[in-house]
Formats: C-alpha cells, structure tokens, sequence
C-alpha cells in the first residue's frame, strides 16, 4: 500500500524534476559535465549516525552495480539542510533551481514526521531499480517516464563521488534532501 504523502512526494519530485531536465534538453548541443568542485570534495569520516545510514544505504546501492562508495560532503549536507528548511516551509516538494546549486544533484523526499527510518527514507528511492532498464538517458525505463527512475539513477550514478543529506519537520511532514556531486542524469550518458 502506498501512502498519500508517497504519492504525492513521488509526483510532485517527478514533476519538478521533469522541468529541470526538460530545460537541460533544450540545447541542441551536449552539456558538458561539470568538474568536481573541490569544496565538495571531503573524505572526512562522517560524525553522526545519520550521515552513517545515508552513506551505507547509498553505497550498498551502488555496490550492486559495480560503482565505488560515495563519501560524505558537509557542505552538500549544509546546502541540502538550507533546502529542507525551505521545503518544510512550503509544505511540498520542489527541486531547487539550477543555479542555486550548481554542481549538485538533488533527491527529494517527504513524509509522515518521526515515522519513517534513514533507510526507509532512501529504499524509497532505491525501489525504483524495479522499473529501470540499463541505457542510455533518458532511455532507462520500458514502463514508466524516466522520470520516474531519475531517483535511483543519481544514487548509482558513477560519476557522482559525494553526497550530503538533511531532513526538516514541519509539523505532520518531514522532508528529506540529499545533494550529490557531481550531479548524475545526464542525457545520452549511462549511469554506469
């Protein structure tokens, strides 16, 4: 059974997030991958238990697939928490604007406050992998718009080297922001 705030999370993140790669398409010309920013480039050992299940459930993800570990950055972890505040604000999810986080890709999630476990947060991401298909982006899924994917593409994607996550309560919700760098989901790439 899926729950409403899921639901309406899962489409509001799908919607949003179609804008911004609608508006990354619109170029008849590739876009370049971004190079690494080296603040984002921190191999500190992460300090709290949060950031400890976020990386083990990243990296168990991407084991799966061959890809090396992800490492925890505290500034991504610092800009997703500035977004989460926002998004419990406004009470729904919206991805951040492009250029308010350049060289970073974005997961969102929201749900019932103080219910759901760090993991559960991000196997809700992860369950995607059941409708991904191996390709080429965009092309990555036979049932659903691959939008619907995009989720779980950017925790596997090979390229992305770091992430840094927040969570945010407002009353009955709670969101969950993750931010990577380098951001994956590039058109006419693979994600590994």
């Amino acid at each position: 059974m899926v729950h409403r705030d899921d639901r309406l999370a899962r489409m509001a993140a799908s919607l949003a997030f179609a804008a911004v790669i609608a508006t990354a398409c619109s170029s008849a010309t590739p876009v370049p991958m971004p190079e690494p920013r080296p603040d984002l480039q921190q191999k500190s050992e992460p300090e709290s238990q949060f950031a400890r299940d976020v990386l083990a459930t990243h990296n168990s993800e991407r084991a799966r697939v061959g890809d090396p570990p992800l490492v925890w950055s505290d500034t991504l972890a610092q800009h997703a928490a500035v977004w989460a505040q926002h998004l419990a604000q406004l009470g729904r999810l919206e991805h951040s604007a492009l250029y308010l986080r350049p060289g970073e890709g974005e997961n969102l999630w929201m749900g019932t406050a103080n219910y759901f476990s760090t993991d559960a947060k991000i196997e809700y991401w992860t369950r995607e992998r059941a409708d991904f298909r191996y390709g080429e982006f965009p092309d990555i899924s036979d049932k659903l718009p691959w939008n619907e994917v995009a989720h779980y593409t950017q925790i596997v994607w090979r390229d992305t080297k770091t992430v840094g996550c927040a969570t945010a309560v407002n009353g009955k919700l709670e969101v969950l922001v993750c931010r990577y760098g380098p951001p994956g989901n590039w058109m006419g790439r693979k994600p590994y």
